[in-house]
């Protein structure tokens, strides 16, 4: 398609809006914050907002869609700003996932669901279930190792962490017109 919106600020919107772009569709990623993955370590977040930036993703920030329509442009979307987003191919919703938990017969046997049908699990993926275990989507995680660095410093406080940053070009990068960074 010439012209591709998705919505979303994950992983999976992320990828999908660099990969139509790689291919020549002018994409725009609609997200309700400031930055994509804000969920991970504000570094890589921030970064990676501004390398899609660069990578010619148009990036609507703050950004609710509130209405959908097509005419013989194309696809409209109305944000809660009032703004109207230029006609568009394909519209990708990457608004995360539901857990299918409701199907699986996790209250008939007694496990525990948080408010949102995530499976409850501790720090080892153990369940409320001795033997039973839950990890990834259906446990609401993430697929990230860690803490970020502001949940270091809530748990540790500021004064027990040291923040390591490096920023470099790769000898890949290092030979062509754009610099992108590391």
């Amino acid at each position: 398609p010439s012209r591709v919106v998705v919505v979303g600020a994950g992983y999976v919107a992320v990828e999908l809006a660099q990969i139509f772009a790689g291919l020549g569709s002018r994409t725009t990623l609609a997200v309700r914050g400031d930055t994509v993955l804000r969920h991970f370590d504000t570094l890589i977040s921030e970064a990676l907002t501004e390398e899609i930036l660069q990578s010619g993703v148009d990036i609507k920030t703050r950004a609710q869609v509130v209405k959908v329509h097509e005419n013989s442009r194309g696809i409209i979307l109305t944000l809660d700003t009032g703004e109207e987003l230029p006609p568009t191919d394909i519209l990708l919703w990457a608004v995360g996932r539901t857990p299918k938990t409701g199907e699986m017969g996790c209250e008939e046997i007694g496990m525990l669901l948080d408010t949102h049908g995530h499976i409850v699990v501790d720090d080892f993926q153990n369940t409320n279930i001795k033997g039973v275990y839950a990890l990834g989507d259906v446990a609401g995680k993430v697929g990230y190792v860690g803490l970020t660095e502001s949940e270091a410093i809530q748990k540790f406080g500021e004064e027990n962490i040291t923040i390591y940053e490096t920023e470099f070009i790769n000898m890949y990068h290092a030979i062509t017109t754009r610099k992108q960074r590391t």
